[in-house]
């Protein structure tokens, strides 16, 4: 057990270390886990480090330290299980955003497309003197307007279809 807990505080200690060191941004969450992974692991290795006399009977201390290991065991299995679930879950967020990305693509590039060409009448409306051409210039922006929120509709369609689908599919 010793050399277990050593095995994960030393390598927990160390990739905490680096990512500290060497990444620009670290979530809390990184915190969240890899902290207390440290202590409990630290306190079992401490607890359970071996000793040089052998007694024939263990002793409380022995006793203690082995139910230490057995509840820290089980909280490293039922944190161990609970990071696949979140693995899991994010794996099932990047498919359906890798999804959305793909069948959304040519709707994205159309309101950019269309953004873009809104551009100049948003120019001339400013500059206009008449209103007739002022209002000529408005509507134009307003057509624009109603075709990208039309396009964002689409957009949101096909997200919610994608993330029915990415359900269906992860049963």
């Amino acid at each position: 057990m010793h050399k277990k807990a050593a095995f994960i505080f030393w390598l927990t200690l160390t990739l905490y270390v680096i990512t500290l060191l060497f990444a620009s941004y670290v979530g809390v969450y990184l915190t969240y886990v890899a902290i207390p992974i440290i202590v409990i692991s630290g306190l079992i290795m401490m607890l359970a480090k071996p000793t040089m006399k052998h007694e024939k009977e263990p002793s409380r201390a022995a006793s203690v330290v082995y139910e230490t290991s057995k509840t820290a065991s089980a909280l490293l299995d039922d944190l161990s299980s609970r990071m696949d679930e979140v693995a899991r879950s994010l794996e099932k967020f990047n498919m359906k955003t890798q999804l959305i990305r793909e069948r959304t693509q040519e709707q994205k590039a159309e309101i950019r497309r269309l953004e873009a060409s809104k551009v100049t009448p948003e120019i001339e409306l400013r500059h206009a003197t008449d209103t007739t051409e002022k209002h000529r210039h408005q509507s134009e922006i307003d057509k624009i307007n109603k075709n990208i929120h039309t396009i964002k509709e689409q957009i949101r369609l096909i997200e919610k279809q994608c993330e029915i689908e990415i359900h269906q599919s992860q049963g």
